[in-house]
């Protein structure tokens, strides 16, 4: 279990429980994943693949698991089976196919993956009938953008001009659906949200097109990174602080005290930042050539911004670190991996730094 300054954090929701994870090999769900098992969970991990070599084996997490599935979540009551056998008493969905650059090269696979994965999981929890928390997570690109600057709430047009943000969009009625015609009332034992997180950063991504890990890889090639899109602007955190909101609306959802719903996790209005702005950042830190193509690949939104005030009055939620620090701890994470450091003992005290400063800022799931 983990106590942190007298405080066990998370109100100790995920001591002894069972826990599924999708996606637990990729960038969010490896650290999703390591962190519960540190809360003293019992992790069941589902993905696509085995992951090896990967984040899970650099957090040192994989032999802790209390189980790890292989297999893909949109097959026809596959997933359900998984759910059958462990009983959950929380189900965080991760498992994604989470590229905006894939999703127009694949896009057939991109909606059976977002969509239909996430039918199955409900169906799932549905067919079995116990009792279980389930945070699905979609993506704050799930709004539909008209490129205005506009400041997204929860309850605002969902929509996608790309395959990928259509997708998400789709998962969201996908699960108020579920929620309306099988998990309301007071006799209903399965409690549903949704998370919709902000652009993410943190130790661990090396995900094909996003842009600190192409920009990491630079740094390590000497080839240097292209960037598409240099005065999009973003709603940056560090990865963190989204797996502190969906841990906590967990928690929250299992006792009781959170009706089921969207939640919005980002930084905070005015926190936002162009690319061009986080790779300044970035190069404080590392020195990298950057170069910009002379046309986009494809379109994506030019500006993105969330409104988090629902998370900040509902569940007592908000960012610990600030854009320089997720910055700096970022880039301190790769410069480590690159040297050859023990990233399982790294990791454990960045992990460890954060939730210290958690607690000294007296935030509701450490307090």
């Amino acid at each position: 279990m983990e106590i942190v300054g007298g405080v066990e954090l998370f109100g100790a929701a995920f001591r002894d429980r069972k826990v599924i994870v999708t996606g637990h090999t990729g960038f969010k769900g490896a650290w999703l994943a390591y962190w519960l098992v540190r809360l003293g969970a019992k992790v069941a991990g589902v993905s696509l693949e085995d992951g090896r070599d990967g984040l899970l084996d650099s957090l040192g997490v994989r032999d802790s698991l209390h189980a790890s599935y292989v297999g893909d979540v949109s097959k026809e009551g596959w997933i359900g089976g998984v759910i059958e056998s462990e009983e959950p008493d929380f189900v965080f969905h991760l498992g994604a196919q989470a590229l905006v650059g894939e999703s127009y090269r694949q896009a057939s696979q991109t909606f059976r993956t977002n969509v239909q994965g996430t039918v199955e999981v409900l169906e799932g929890i549905r067919l079995w009938a116990g009792r279980s928390s389930l945070v699905i997570i979609t993506s704050d690109k799930c709004y539909r953008n008209d490129g205005s600057g506009q400041v997204f709430r929860e309850g605002d047009r969902l929509g996608g001009s790309d395959p990928y943000s259509a997708s998400k969009a789709c998962a969201e009625l996908v699960v108020e659906s579920y929620r309306e015609s099988f998990f309301t009332g007071a006799e209903s034992k399965v409690r549903v949200s949704t998370g919709r997180a902000g652009n993410v950063i943190g130790g661990g991504d090396w995900g094909q097109e996003r842009l600190v890990p192409d920009v990491m890889r630079g740094v390590r090639t000497g080839a240097g990174v292209v960037v598409r899109c240099p005065g999009n602007v973003r709603p940056w955190q560090h990865v963190f602080e989204p797996l502190s909101g969906y841990l906590w609306l967990g928690a929250c959802m299992d006792r009781g005290e959170v009706d089921a719903g969207a939640f919005n996790f980002g930084p905070g209005e005015g926190s936002e930042r162009t690319v061009m702005e986080l790779i300044e950042e970035i190069r404080k830190g590392v020195v990298v050539r950057v170069e910009y193509p002379m046309r986009e690949s494809y379109r994506e939104a030019r500006s993105l911004r969330l409104d988090v005030s629902k998370v900040e009055q509902v569940l007592g939620w908000r960012g610990v670190w600030g854009l320089e620090r997720a910055v700096e701890e970022t880039v301190g994470w790769y410069r480590e991996s690159m040297r050859g450091g023990d990233m399982r003992a790294w990791s454990e005290e960045q992990l460890s730094r954060y939730e210290r400063d958690a607690v000294g800022m007296g935030i509701r799931w450490a307090s």
